[in-house]
């Protein structure tokens, strides 16, 4: 893209879709943390999602800890005014083993993400979380459109949509 070049997003879709394509394949396991600069689309940082093998995320620095690096990275873009934020699972159940007592996933995590970010002034805008074939918001409660597993990529626009975005090697890496 030269910088007449202009991406329009419309929806939630068009920003998941062009993840992969400025990544250069599919995250998998990873959280996509991106900024904002108004209404524009800043700095994007992939970093693996923590678990209990990922160093730095478990003891005194936890997920605190976790959020703080990943907002410390994202404060370079010196022009951001915000963040959004993509939990890319490798499955639709969208589960992790820091489920809170209500079942809700990554719900630790993308608390001490939003305060981490709010301390930064890079508030998060609006966060998801995308399995393999389904994805959804992180913010909704209504169960007609956000229920988990969530909605299924075919009927979101997302798979019509991205092609024009995608590189091969971003069709490729896929999980399907």
């Amino acid at each position: 893209m030269t910088a007449q070049d202009h991406l329009r997003i419309t929806g939630p879709e068009d920003i998941l879709g062009f993840i992969p394509h400025s990544l250069g394949y599919w995250p998998s396991s990873s959280l996509v943390a991106m900024t904002m600069q108004g209404k524009r689309l800043g700095a994007t940082l992939r970093v693996d999602l923590p678990g209990a093998d990922t160093p730095g995320t478990s003891g005194s620095a936890g997920p605190a800890g976790f959020a703080r690096t990943v907002a410390s990275y994202l404060v370079a873009d010196n022009e951001a005014d915000g963040s959004l934020l993509a939990f890319f699972t490798d499955t639709d159940t969208d589960t992790d083993t820091d489920t809170d007592p209500a079942g809700a996933p990554w719900t630790k995590l993308l608390t001490e993400l939003e305060q981490a970010l709010a301390d930064a002034c890079l508030p998060v805008r609006d966060a998801w979380f995308v399995g393999a074939e389904y994805w959804r918001n992180a913010y909704c409660l209504d169960p007609s459109c956000c229920a988990p597993p969530g909605r299924p990529w075919k009927k979101s626009g997302t798979a019509a949509s991205t092609p024009r975005w995608f590189s091969a090697a971003a069709r490729s890496g896929r999980p399907r």
